[in-house]
């Protein structure tokens, strides 16, 4: 039974000898119920049109989820936790692809497998640093993309390979000098003068900086040797 039948009904139970002032206002009070049951309730029935695979994977890359895609690509909440996780074996797994970006980086530091994780390298982390990089970057973007301390482990390793890295404190030219025997190689390393311009390098050979060549000659012939002319490169 629908709403405007009943109230024509309940109308029609009025008894006729009532007054006319009460009837009138008892057909106001169901006019008005009449006219509120009937009207539609105040709801938003707008369909959202479906993301399209370019919208989502736009998405995901300013933090938005496929579900909050609309015209106006509302962002999605931050997320609580991270996706990647650096674990004290070198192994940094990533629960989805990261960046570009990021990937680039990894690739630097490490190797990726078949599985889509990437795996510190030594060789890898020593040639960046060769090459200007240092331990504090890297372990600063580990830290940062994985939100969580780096295992103590991998601390160590890191700071093992800077250590090495930096053992190095300097390049210069020098030549090595073949002797006639390993004993007069030895003999001369050890004089006072020619010694502190040379260094036994093994066997019959020594070694002299090449700033130091005019110096050395002069030391040779004050013990009686001498490097031929055509040997000798100032």
């Amino acid at each position: 039974m629908s709403t405007q039948t009943a109230g024509l009904q309940i109308l029609r139970l009025i008894p006729l000898s009532r007054e006319s002032g009460d009837i009138l206002i008892m057909a106001q009070v169901l006019a008005g119920f009449l006219k509120s049951s009937s009207a539609p309730p105040n709801r938003d029935f707008t369909v959202k049109p479906r993301p399209t695979s370019a919208q989502i994977r736009r998405g995901r890359g300013q933090g938005l989820t496929a579900s909050s895609v609309t015209s106006r690509y509302e962002s999605a909440p931050a997320r609580l936790g991270s996706s990647w996780e650096v674990l004290g074996n070198g192994e940094i797994v990533a629960s989805e692809d990261p960046l570009p970006q990021d990937a680039h980086l990894l690739d630097v530091w490490a190797n990726r497998d078949s599985r889509g994780a990437w795996w510190l390298d030594a060789g890898k982390v020593l040639h960046c640093l060769a090459s200007g990089g240092s331990v504090t970057d890297i372990s600063r973007f580990l830290v940062e993309k994985s939100q969580n301390e780096l295992p103590e482990a991998i601390e160590g390793w890191l700071s093992g390979i800077a250590a090495k890295a930096s053992a190095v404190k300097g390049i210069e030219s020098a030549l090595l000098i073949e002797m006639c025997d390993e004993a007069t190689a030895v003999a001369i390393a050890g004089h006072a003068d020619a010694g502190a311009l040379s260094r036994h390098a093994g066997g019959k050979y020594l070694v002299v900086a090449g700033k130091n060549l005019r110096a050395f000659r002069t030391a040779l012939k004050k013990l009686g040797y001498a490097i031929p002319e055509k040997e000798f490169q100032p």
